[in-house]
């Protein structure tokens, strides 16, 4: 009994091992993190080149009122404007750094080298995407989400686990 307790142990202890579960304050763009108010963004990133405004849904939820806030063509925030916090960032610009330093244009290699395996791997929009969760304080996940493309990261994106 006490070989199988042992066994069990050991199992689990592994498992834990292997999910690339990444902390919360690791998930930014350019100081930017999920839920942001847009009052924080623009004191760390100044005054928007563009914001526009639509209906958009998370999660297949009811259509909400939205702003889609732009810094130049390749930093974009949105924000769902009743609750004021940010709900997606995105960027291809290499000037906009993980807070591990990870940006665009670097070796997709410095994924593994930086955040381990990723908890997902797919193919889309002409890329693979690496994805790598990280549990909030309400039991949801953010997704840290890398396109890379030709072996580079082309973009960086955080939103809520679909």
């Amino acid at each position: 009994m006490k070989k199988l307790f042992l066994l069990c142990l050991i199992v689990m202890s592994l498992s834990s091992v292997c999910f690339a579960e990444i902390a919360q304050n690791r998930v930014a763009i350019g100081g930017i993190h999920w839920h942001d108010s847009l009052k924080r963004v623009k004191s760390i990133l100044g005054e928007p080149t563009k914001i526009l405004y639509n209906k958009g849904s998370i999660n297949g939820e009811s259509p909400r009122d939205m702003s889609w806030i732009q810094y130049g063509k390749k930093f974009n925030v949105f924000f769902l404007v009743r609750e004021d916090v940010a709900v997606d960032i995105q960027t291809s610009n290499p000037i906009y750094a993980t807070p591990d330093g990870v940006s665009p244009g670097m070796a997709a290699t410095t994924l593994t080298e930086v955040y381990g395996k990723a908890d997902r791997v797919r193919q889309a929009h002409g890329g693979t995407l690496y994805s790598y969760f990280s549990k909030t304080a309400d039991g949801e996940y953010n997704v840290l989400e890398f396109d890379v493309r030709n072996g580079l990261i082309y973009q960086i994106e955080i939103h809520i686990k679909h």
